[in-house]
């Protein structure tokens, strides 16, 4: 059921300026994360892999 579910990490610039900006994002099926502290790579809008950029996470999955 887990790979049905999909998880998506977003960056945004937020400024005072003009509308939020799209930076980068990162998007998985729950069941293909590992659980811990992970690196997670950064992409834009073309799905190219933005270089030296990601996320660096702590997952955890607890059942309700």
């Amino acid at each position: 059921m887990k790979d049905l579910i999909f998880v998506r990490f977003m960056v945004k610039d937020n400024n005072d300026m003009d509308k939020d900006d799209f930076v980068g994002a990162y998007c998985a099926s729950l069941g293909s994360l590992e659980m811990g502290y992970r690196h997670l790579p950064l992409y834009d809008e073309q799905l190219d892999q933005i270089l030296f950029a990601g996320l660096f996470v702590h997952l955890s999955i607890e059942d309700l």
